[in-house]
């Protein structure tokens, strides 16, 4: 493949965003535009006018869709958090009601979630941070509801299903971690396991830590 094919298919997947009202259009051009630069560039070291020449806008159009850098980074920052904790949600009303069930269900979508949508993760993850606390509200509530799933199963699960868990909070947020680096090291490695077999892996290894047999 030439080099200016192979650029473009990794351009694309810098910029993938889920399928929804908000990234279509000319905002949907900002969205994306601004995600490969936070990504590459960093934040702080992104400009208003690197965004708007990478979405082929001038500032006035730009200005027109978000009122600052900020506002931009606080909807790719909501986008991330909110798919994926749709994601969670949807994993865990479909997983039946024994709480084994609900960690791999859980996992399985946690890490499906960092593998479909790497960049849009790394960037809502760290991104959260360079956000004044009335920007990042809304995607702290939502982060905070993901945890709270995680911990509320294995609570469950130690109260009726035979997970040992010695502190819930340690355990949650090793899984948590473990699921989310990957968005960090997968996409360069996606030749040796697919995603599928990465959420498996991942679910397996949850499982354990809170002492069940995946296969029991």
């Amino acid at each position: 493949m030439p080099a200016s094919a192979t650029d473009a298919v990794t351009r694309e997947l810098e910029a993938a965003l889920p399928a929804r009202d908000e990234v279509e259009g000319t905002r949907g051009r900002i969205l994306r535009a601004a995600l490969v630069l936070f990504a590459t560039r960093g934040y702080h070291a992104s400009s208003i006018r690197d965004i708007a020449t990478e979405a082929g806008l001038g500032s006035a159009s730009l200005y027109s869709h978000f009122s600052s850098k900020e506002s931009i980074l606080a909807e790719l920052v909501f986008i991330g958090h909110d798919e994926h904790q749709r994601r969670l949600m949807t994993a865990l009303l479909g997983a039946g009601p024994r709480p084994r069930d609900q960690l791999a269900a859980l996992v399985r979508a946690h890490v499906l979630s960092h593998t479909e949508f790497p960049v849009l993760a790394l960037v809502a993850n760290r991104g959260i941070r360079d956000l004044s606390p009335g920007a990042a509200a809304a995607s702290v509530a939502l982060s905070n509801h993901s945890s709270a799933l995680l911990t509320e199963v294995l609570e469950r699960g130690v109260r009726m299903d035979g997970f040992v868990v010695d502190n819930e909070l340690v355990v949650s947020g090793v899984i948590a971690t473990m699921g989310s680096s990957v968005a960090s090291w997968w996409p360069s490695r996606s030749d040796l396991i697919s995603a599928e077999e990465l959420a498996d892996g991942h679910a397996t290894l949850a499982l354990r830590m809170v002492g069940i047999s995946p296969d029991a």
